[in-house]
């Protein structure tokens, strides 16, 4: 369609058959207000006792989150309560056409954006519920692998891992920091059921949480050529057995192998927290 025929004003076709809109001009009925001042936003709407209210939101574009501590922002001077997602009753989402936008991002749930909110902090005024929202904090888990030449050095809070696939053998270079990983060494439970425990999930120790955490330091460990290394979420490794992770690996491309790992994992319970890196030397 043209330009002169989205005007239409010089269209008699489109003025004889009595369109209200096409072909004439139309007044913006609250431009007068606008204009002059008089239109009333909710942000100029004031009450007695009013409550101010600031959202806390993610500054990761893909996270879990993996605890919202409250107890700091809480006791700022000035605020009446935090809200978070387990305050949200029902349904935890919301959309204009599709419900697919959280309301608040809960525990062991996972942020799709920079913005996701996390926690509502609700104050008696507006500096407070500003300030405030600094002093709740997220947490989360961390590998790191340092390459130099021939050796690896790893260090490793919370319950993501490293393994090492070395000629057809998958090693763990990580021990979970877990409730259920301790149970295990301690022979309550067996890998079985340790996978299958309800608070398998629970930490002992994540990056972000209230105090600092112990950071694990691993072994110094030889590489050969040819082997490789994983740094994966738990979404990825509790959605496949050893097996079927050190097939991954053995693939002659580490982008092959990270193709096969996604494409394994979404075909079980897993559907999102999937995160891995393959290295290759």
């Amino acid at each position: 369609m043209t330009h002169e025929n989205i005007r239409g004003s010089d269209d008699p076709a489109l003025s004889q058959q009595g369109f209200r809109v096409i072909g004439r001009p139309v007044a913006a009925v609250d431009a007068p207000a606008k204009v002059t001042g008089r239109t009333i936003f909710n942000i100029d709407l004031r009450f007695p006792e009013m409550l101010h209210a600031r959202a806390v939101r993610s500054p990761h574009p893909h996270a879990r989150v993996l605890r919202i501590d409250t107890s700091r922002a809480e006791k700022h001077p000035g605020v009446v309560t935090v809200l978070t997602g387990r305050d949200v009753p029902g349904l935890n989402r919301h959309g204009d056409y599709i419900q697919d936008q959280p309301v608040l991002v809960r525990e062991g749930d996972r942020v799709k954006m920079v913005g996701d909110p996390v926690a509502l902090v609700v104050a008696e005024h507006l500096r407070a519920a500003t300030e405030a929202p600094g002093r709740t904090g997220m947490g989360t888990t961390l590998d790191v692998v340092l390459l130099a030449r021939d050796r690896a050095f790893v260090a490793h809070v919370g319950d993501s891992r490293l393994y090492h696939f070395r000629k057809n053998h998958l090693l763990r270079r990580t021990q979970d920091h877990t409730t259920t990983e301790e149970w295990r060494r301690e022979g309550v439970l067996t890998d079985a059921e340790m996978r299958e425990h309800p608070q398998k999930s629970r930490l002992l120790k994540c990056v972000g949480g209230p105090g600092r955490p112990t950071i694990s330091l691993g072994e110094e460990t030889r590489l050969e050529y040819g082997d490789t290394l994983l740094l994966c979420s738990d979404g990825l490794y509790q959605s496949m057995s050893a097996d079927a992770l050190g097939a991954a690996l053995s693939l002659p491309s580490t982008q092959l192998a990270l193709e096969r790992l996604f494409r394994q994992a979404l075909k079980g319970p897993a559907r999102d927290n999937l995160s891995a890196v393959v290295i290759r030397r």
